[in-house]
């Protein structure tokens, strides 16, 4: 994975309007995937230091966030990340920690890749690709014989990002 415009994290507010764009580099057997973002932050409770991790929205509408999910590979996979979406992560973060108890840290990109029979599975159980369709049956998929279930591979990527201190 590539991160291809680092300097729209490293001064958000020149670049409210822009994406944080990451270039993905598929395996072959790859047939789906998905990239996720997240502000990875510590969070002192105590004398204790917890890493946490809060997604970030690949799109806001009327206040709701989408999250990524599993799409076909295509010639130019590619996750885009709003900075107004890092920027509701990070209202999230405040909003749910007290006062003074977290510093954010860094931008975390995962990668996930999936081949043919967990993307096919996904795709079952999470409905049809018609937004329009109401889904009335159970899902009824199995790729082992004999037997109920579901065979299949993924690998997960993970792309780290320091971020200025102060900034975030």
């Amino acid at each position: 994975m590539l991160f291809t415009n680092p300097v729209v994290l490293d001064d958000p507010k020149d670049f409210i309007e822009s994406y944080a764009a990451i270039r993905t580099d598929m395996a072959p057997e790859a047939f789906g995937f998905m990239v996720r973002a997240f502000l990875e932050y510590e969070r002192t409770q105590g004398v204790d230091t917890l890493i946490v991790r809060e997604e970030v929205p690949i799109l806001i509408i009327s206040g709701n966030f989408v999250y990524p999910e599993i799409i076909r590979r295509t010639n130019s996979s590619a996750g885009y990340f709003p900075v107004l979406g890092f920027k509701a992560a990070q209202s999230k973060i405040f909003a749910n920690n007290p006062p003074g108890s977290v510093t954010i840290k860094r931008a975390v990109f995962v990668l996930t890749q999936v081949e043919y029979n967990l993307y096919a599975y996904y795709n079952i159980v999470h409905g049809f690709l018609d937004p329009s369709s109401i889904r009335l049956d159970q899902p009824d998929f199995t790729n082992i014989v004999n037997g109920i279930g579901v065979f299949g591979a993924y690998t997960e990527n993970t792309l780290v990002y320091d971020l200025k201190p102060g900034i975030w």
